[in-house]
């Protein structure tokens, strides 16, 4: 009970920091609260069930990853106040475990990419919060898992912004936010390494 408030509480402060930061650049995200809400609340509860199967860096990367998800949909942005302080925690967390080789390597393989992508294209192709919630999201699933987190995200990405291309509800100009996708891809590797048992 203890985890599941801990976790709730936890998630709620990285809420109210991306809906501040939304807020100062005035682009409050005020649709589908309710909807926003309720996601926020299913990640901290599943923060709190990884809390208790001693998954922290999992754990801490779910919330961040929910809202920095919510905020790059509804406002373009990912937060560097949502991202770093859950980096910093997991690198507290790794430090004082017996895997910080995994949760290092795993940062390190999913932001390779997100990152050559924002310097090659100077931000336009993908937006330097990416890479930074590609490392957070990495570090929760760890090791070369990272590698498919970001194999997920892009290829379902990829077929999301194909589709929307083809039927004319973007064009070619228009921008995608891609945390989601990449939470999407964090959420498909943890629930197969879960399944796994590994």
């Amino acid at each position: 009970m203890i985890a599941l408030l801990a976790a709730l509480i936890y998630v709620a402060a990285l809420g109210a920091v991306g809906l501040e930061r939304a807020r100062r650049t005035r682009c409050l995200p005020l649709r589908n609260l309710f909807a926003d809400m309720v996601l926020l609340l299913a990640a901290g509860a599943g923060s709190a069930w990884l809390l208790s199967q001693s998954r922290l860096e999992a754990a801490l990367a779910l919330g961040c990853g929910a809202v920095a998800a919510l905020a790059d949909g509804r406002t373009g942005y990912i937060f560097d106040g949502v991202v770093l302080p859950g980096a910093f925690l997991q690198g507290i967390v790794a430090a004082s475990g017996a895997h910080v080789a995994s949760t290092l390597g795993g940062a390190l393989v999913a932001a390779a990419l997100p990152l050559l992508a924002a310097w090659l294209s100077g931000g336009r192709a993908m937006g330097w919060g990416d890479w930074k919630l590609a490392m957070v999201l990495g570090a929760g699933v760890g090791g070369w898992s990272g590698l498919s987190l970001i194999a997920v995200a892009c290829i379902v990405g990829g077929a999301v912004t194909g589709t929307l291309l083809l039927f004319g509800r973007i064009d070619r100009r228009s921008e995608v936010a891609f945390a989601p996708f990449l939470y999407g891809g964090f959420l498909v590797t943890l629930s197969a390494q879960l399944w796994s048992g590994s």
